[in-house]
């Protein structure tokens, strides 16, 4: 009987640490070094902004001319990765996906 608890317990116990790993990706937001070193910006846009145009299909905001304007003073690429959803940007921000 104890072995079968034990068991239950150790399955159970598994179970709790496969969700966590699997619930929330070791993914970090990247530091300014990493940034440098990797040589790519990832900004997020959304095409919702009131700032924001779309011509010739390309977008064209306020914040992507200053975003352009950083990298280029930073020696790096920019990357925008655009994302209709606020919340789902401040998830990729957390996870390292988008760096501003």
């Amino acid at each position: 009987m104890k072995l079968f608890k034990r068991t239950r317990l150790s399955l159970a116990l598994f179970c709790v640490a496969l969700s966590v790993f699997l619930l929330f990706p070791n993914e970090t937001a990247r530091d300014w070094e990493q940034i440098k070193t990797d040589g790519t910006l990832y900004v997020a846009v959304s095409p919702n902004d009131i700032d924001c145009c779309t011509q010739n299909d390309t977008l064209t905001c306020f914040h992507q001319e200053l975003a352009k304007a950083f990298a280029e003073a930073e020696g790096v690429a920019v990357s925008f990765v655009t994302e209709e959803d606020m919340n789902e940007s401040l998830k990729k921000l957390r996870r390292g996906r988008c760096d501003i």
